[in-house]
């Protein structure tokens, strides 16, 4: 029998500490050095349990850590992205037009609308289902990418930053994608102390961080 986590459930390691997300309960949270071990092993054997951990495997188990997969590439790598190079914000944004300030308010107003009557796995899913439309023309993404950029930095007086790293990185996905430019959200965290932030990225470029 072999395990792979459930729907929901990522994770990555800090240091010396696994750190899992759960998309469905919206938390952070960590393991007991014995159960942390155990996945680990889990992991290296690619899903397949040595005898010394059942019991810490039983753990994962009933706490809906883990579940039973028959597959034998179980998903149980780390996310892990690679190091951007550059930051758009180190470039000359020029500034943003009317239209596009009043779209990225409306992305963040709705964003954060969503976030809170919403689990962020629904908002996620929503996002991720939803039809953009066309792809943006290789030559027009620059320019549509730093107006956005520029937008979004111009509505930070009314709008605010603080504490809203992963709303306003889910908004400017939104306004990118409506412009039908592909990018991702990444979610980083540390421990000792903990904490999480959130950006948003187009190959090896930070727009927002």
């Amino acid at each position: 029998m072999r395990y792979s986590l459930r729907n929901g459930l990522t994770y990555c390691q800090a240091g010396d500490v696994v750190i899992f997300l759960d998309l469905i309960q919206g938390r952070y949270f960590g393991l007991p050095a014995r159960c942390q071990d155990a996945f680990l092993r889990l992991v290296d054997r690619k899903g397949a349990v040595e005898s010394n951990d059942e019991d810490e495997i039983a753990v994962l188990l009933n706490n809906e850590i883990l579940v039973e997969t028959i597959c034998d590439d179980s998903p149980l790598l780390p996310t892990i992205s690679a190091i951007p190079r550059k930051d758009i914000n180190d470039m000359d944004l020029g500034k943003a037009s009317m239209p596009v300030m009043v779209r990225a308010v409306l992305w963040q107003v709705s964003t954060a609308f969503f976030l809170k009557i919403c689990k962020i796995s629904t908002v996620i899913e929503y996002i991720q289902r939803r039809s953009w439309g066309s792809q943006c023309e290789a030559e027009s993404i620059l320019g549509k990418l730093n107006s956005i950029v520029a937008a979004f930095e111009s509505t930070n007086f009314m709008m605010g930053r603080t504490d809203r790293c992963l709303e306003r990185s889910l908004a400017m996905f939104c306004a990118c994608r409506s412009f039908g430019i592909s990018v991702r959200v990444v979610i980083g965290v540390r421990s000792a102390p903990f904490s999480a932030h959130s950006w948003l990225e187009r190959c090896d470029v930070v727009l927002n961080d």
